[in-house]
């Protein structure tokens, strides 16, 4: 774990807590059982997620004590990114965690299933309709669930997947 995430730690320059936007000890977002060290390891989790490193996902989601749910400041989390981003594999890969929060409202509101819905990624809502407790309901800051922003966006596939879901 040290070595790689020595090599994590390296793509961002020093990863001081501060530079990065990362959430502190006594953040809301944060879990109070969460040592400094897996918190860094959670938040390396996000950047990695963001940036479609599914390798170090996967080795980072190895790691004792990770919070799969671990969210920025600003409310975004690994899944979030991946959903946002169209990371595919990797949502899948976070998806097989135990206690993944598929319904998490990051910033505005969205979700997973809403950030997939609205950028096109068909592939990654089949993903997030397919886990059970998800849900399809969720609205953003602007009123709009997964199917109106699918709709909005003329992704007719997607809307096709949500309104089969129903």
């Amino acid at each position: 774990v040290t070595v790689l995430f020595g090599h994590v730690l390296s793509l961002y320059g020093s990863f001081n807590v501060t530079n990065m936007d990362i959430i502190t000890p006594t953040s809301g977002y944060n879990r109070p059982d969460q040592t400094e060290s897996n918190m860094k390891i959670s938040s390396a989790l996000i950047y990695a997620t963001m940036n479609g490193h599914l390798k170090i996902v996967e080795r980072l989601l190895s790691c004792n004590g990770i919070d799969v749910n671990h969210a920025r400041k600003d409310g975004w989390t690994a899944l979030l990114y991946a959903s946002d981003h169209g990371h595919s594999e990797i949502v899948e890969r976070l998806l097989k965690c135990d206690g993944i929060d598929v319904n998490h409202a990051g910033p505005y509101g969205g979700t997973a299933l809403l950030n997939a819905s609205e950028k096109g990624h068909s592939k990654i809502v089949w993903q997030l309709l397919k886990y059970d407790g998800i849900d399809i309901n969720a609205t953003n800051g602007r009123g709009m669930t997964a199917l109106l922003s699918a709709i909005e966006n003329g992704n007719s596939e997607i809307v096709d997947q949500l309104l089969k879901y129903h």
